[in-house]
């Protein structure tokens, strides 16, 4: 097999040009490359702040064709950014994490795990990603799956959500150089080899294309709060969106730069809105006056947006009867609100966790009635206390 046949063997989520790209390289001209530093690990810790690169193509693991992607693009190994993620979380210096991504997407296989982590990372940590260019296709998955998507300007994009499955037919070209191929395939097995010059052979191929791509879109609405038909139809519908459009839409949370987002409290949280007005074009040469005038900002803007996450989850419905768990949800953690409904969802209701047989009991015994004993009325205080024992013992009133 073909270094290219092994790329097109594989399902990938990433842009058409990227993947166009790749199929067109040069072998021996990747060969000649030099060693390309957006390769295996990239993370970095500034303060308490963890950076765990996405940058390049997206591959599964550090094959011989990672290696050769990397050479020309620059790669993210999936089995190495769940690493340097891990160490983020175990580092005590460590109190938040940003995904810093720049990627056209890649390999479709992995992503769904690596998500997974994220996700459950946020749960300790917040995680916010922080889009400097492009997080497409597996990129926005991956995106996705944080507390928070940041994008750096309004050039940067967000979506490409789908996958793409990419068989070529060698046969007429083998035919002409006098070359036949024969494969057998066993007969329990119809379906291993199919033929995509037919219909069918296509069907099949497009069926396991949509299979995959409602998966990867299944994940990106939980992520995101959304249901999947609102994704399909306003995440872009395969295509890359940009940053202002992308926030109207909900595929995007907020639009600030470096200098905002660390100066925002609310890091790994809600969305925030990015500061109109205070654009800085560059956060390097500013002086300290503007970065002061940003952060301020930027705090603002989070203390209204933790307010709308804290009553969006005391209000929701599935907070009745849930009431404590809300408030607890709401107050003494970053949990988004479409995450605490899920939880609350979960879990009993008060009345529920309540009902049980001691309590069942006595909701039929009427209390003691204390009153003057002098009056006559001691001995209906001695049956009442009678048959509240009785019902405490389980036997209940006889007769």
């Amino acid at each position: 097999m073909s270094i290219f046949e092994a790329i097109a063997s594989k399902p990938w989520a990433i842009r058409n040009e990227a993947f166009e790209a790749i199929l067109a390289l040069d072998v021996n001209a990747a060969h000649a490359q030099p060693a390309n530093t957006m390769w295996g690990k990239q993370y970095s810790v500034e303060g308490s702040t963890a950076f765990v690169g996405i940058r390049g193509v997206i591959l599964q693991d550090s094959t011989l064709l990672g290696k050769y992607l990397a050479g020309i693009y620059g790669a993210t190994i999936v089995d190495q950014f769940k690493d340097d993620l891990e160490e983020a979380l175990a580092d005590k210096k460590v109190s938040r994490i940003v995904l810093d991504i720049n990627s056209p997407g890649g390999e479709a296989l992995g992503v769904e795990e690596a998500a997974k982590l994220i996700r459950s990372a946020h749960a300790i940590k917040p995680v916010t990603a922080f889009v400097d260019g492009m997080a497409a296709s597996a990129a926005y998955w991956l995106a996705s799956a944080a507390g928070r998507i940041v994008l750096s300007g309004e050039s940067s994009q967000v979506g490409s959500i789908g996958v793409v499955v990419s068989v070529s037919d060698n046969r007429e070209r083998d035919a002409k150089v006098g070359t036949r191929k024969y494969e057998i395939v066993s007969s329990q097995s119809p379906m291993k080899r199919v033929d995509v010059a037919t219909d069918e052979g296509r069907a099949k191929l497009q069926e396991y294309a949509d299979q995959f791509a409602a998966i990867f879109i299944g994940g990106v609405a939980s992520y995101r709060g959304k249901d999947a038909a609102y994704v399909e139809t306003n995440f872009g519908r395969g295509q890359m969106v940009f940053a202002r459009n992308a926030v109207d839409a909900g595929m995007a949370d907020a639009v600030m730069s470096r200098a905002e987002l660390a100066g925002a409290t609310s890091f790994g949280g809600a969305s925030a809105k990015s500061t109109k007005g205070a654009a800085m074009e560059n956060p390097a040469t500013a002086n300290t006056a503007d970065v002061a005038v940003l952060q301020a900002s930027a705090k603002t803007e989070g203390s209204k947006d933790e307010r709308a996450r804290v009553k969006a989850i005391i209000d929701n419905p599935e907070a009745k009867g849930r009431e404590q768990l809300a408030k607890t949800l709401a107050f003494e953690t970053e949990m988004s609100p479409a995450a605490a409904e899920m939880v609350l969802k979960s879990a009993p209701k008060a009345s529920e966790a309540s009902a049980n047989p001691l309590h069942a009991a006595m909701a039929g015994v009427r209390n003691p009635e204390v009153g003057d004993a002098a009056a006559g009325e001691g001995e209906a205080t001695v049956q009442s206390l009678i048959e509240s024992n009785l019902a405490l013992a389980g036997q209940g009133k006889k007769g």
